[in-house]
């Protein structure tokens, strides 16, 4: 039986479009946890309990994946890849203290931006 990291682990360190691999193992990390939160949204349309809605949630999810707009970000905001894993810490860290919000497709893309903003003022400044 394979494993996930087996299926997306290879002797490169980047894919084809010059994107190092670590980000695009981040962007499906990211999307399971989306698509995940994206079910438990849906069983529990429901129930009166509702997702609290933050300063980050857009009024509709943008047309751009996960792993394009992550793609996206590497190539033009220049930042290195040990942003990317700081980011991913950040959000998970906020994710935890705030326990009634999910990631969601209304929010993801905000809050990456966010987190990867600050792993770089945090990492890449000087």
């Amino acid at each position: 039986m394979e494993t996930w990291a087996s299926q997306h682990s290879g002797p490169s360190a980047t894919q084809d479009s010059g994107t190092p691999r670590l980000v695009w193992l981040l962007a499906s990390a990211v999307e399971t946890i989306v698509q995940q939160n994206e079910r438990v949204i849906l069983l529990a349309r429901g129930s009166r309990k509702k997702d609290e809605v933050t300063i980050f949630h857009g009024s509709k999810s943008p047309t751009l994946t996960i792993r394009q707009y992550l793609e996206r970000v590497f190539k033009y905001a220049k930042c290195s890849t040990s942003c990317f894993v700081v980011a991913y810490i950040y959000l998970e860290r906020y994710l935890q203290r705030r326990r009634g919000n999910r990631l969601t497709l209304l929010n993801v893309h905000r809050l990456l931006i966010t987190s990867i903003l600050v792993a770089a003022k945090f990492m890449d400044d000087e």
